[in-house]
């Protein structure tokens, strides 16, 4: 402050108090690691996520066209996964005429999660089964990847940022998809979550 000079250079503010996210080269690396390409759009699926929400991201991911880019839809899954979101990627993989979309990432240190979060343009994060649904909201945001939330959430005014709303059901989610699959559209809300 203006009135404590001998603080000054020892106070650093950190944006919705979280440290930054990746940045360019740290997220084009944790998607080369992947084999992801420019044009794929990544869609990250927190292990905290709705088993239903997360069993309807997926189907929804599935059923989508090549992206206008060139590129796929690909989801990157953590661990744990649910049950019902196991044998749904299961059977997925057994049809042969399924992409194969779909990542899964095993248990992590939490450097290594936030270094492979980098990878995602947007992320489910809620519905969720966990308590703190701001806080993963909070999470994501600061990492630049664009939320998909429950509409039913209320998010405080502290959130700067583009945040996609859902009911968590399959054509919710395919609508959100289909909208991000627009390049402009995409472009626009990756800006505004970086900024």
């Amino acid at each position: 402050a203006a009135d404590r000079p001998e603080l000054a250079g020892r106070i650093h503010v950190l944006p919705i108090g979280l440290p930054p996210g990746p940045n360019r080269e740290e997220r084009d690396a944790a998607r080369a690691l992947r084999h992801f390409g420019p044009g794929d759009i990544v869609v990250g699926l927190p292990a905290e996520t709705d088993p239903e929400a997360a069993v309807a991201l997926v189907q929804a991911v599935a059923e989508q066209p090549r992206t206008p880019g060139g590129g796929e839809f690909r989801v990157l899954a953590e661990e744990p996964l649910s049950p019902a979101l196991r044998e749904t990627l299961h059977g997925l993989m057994r049809d042969t005429a399924a992409r194969p979309c779909f990542w899964v990432l095993g248990l992590m240190s939490p450097a290594e999660l936030r270094a492979a979060r980098g990878a995602t343009d947007v992320v489910l994060v809620a519905p969720s089964t966990g308590a703190d649904e701001l806080g993963l909201l909070r999470d994501h945001l600061a990492g630049g990847a664009i939320p998909i939330a429950a509409a039913t959430t209320h998010y405080g005014p502290e959130l700067v940022g583009p945040v996609l709303l859902t009911d968590g059901s399959q054509p919710s989610l395919a609508a959100i998809l289909a909208r991000l699959a627009d390049p402009e559209t995409l472009t626009v809300f990756r800006d505004q979550a970086t900024a």
